[in-house]
């Protein structure tokens, strides 16, 4: 990093510089001295405008990538919701269709239940009734 502070001070002349001088040279000295501080401020003053357009441009290439970023994320972030509602309507007709073929499943085990049960009774009633004739 470079300190551009010296340009900016003006030069304040010194109690104990020699004043012996000619007033005239004295004089044009100041204005030289004057002419090239303003210089190295104008200099200065230019070089901090180039830093600050480049760190501008690259601020800008940056702030677009974002931004470009930031689209396709937005654009990813609404096709998931999209499919997110797709799926979530999916598994409600799924779960829909499974405690419907549960409660088939549930009635046909009834029935199935139901039919040995009559079956038993009448293979015991059966036997009963041959003990009952070959026994008798």
């Amino acid at each position: 990093m470079i300190n551009y502070s010296n340009y900016l001070r003006e030069r304040i002349p010194s109690e104990f510089e020699d004043n012996a001088g000619d007033e005239e040279n004295v004089d044009k000295l100041n204005s030289e001295n004057k002419i090239c501080e303003i210089f190295n401020q104008k200099n200065f003053i230019e070089e901090l405008n180039k830093k600050q357009e480049v760190q501008l441009e690259y601020l800008n290439r940056r702030l677009s990538v974002i931004e470009k970023s930031n689209t396709e994320l937005s654009d990813e972030t609404t096709a998931f919701k999209l499919e997110n509602e797709e799926l979530k309507a999916k598994l409600a007709s799924i779960e829909s269709e499974r405690s419907k073929l549960d409660e088939e499943y549930k009635l046909k085990y009834e029935t199935l239940i139901n039919d040995h049960m009559v079956e038993r009774e009448t293979f015991l009633s059966s036997k009963s009734g041959l003990v009952s004739v070959f026994f008798i």
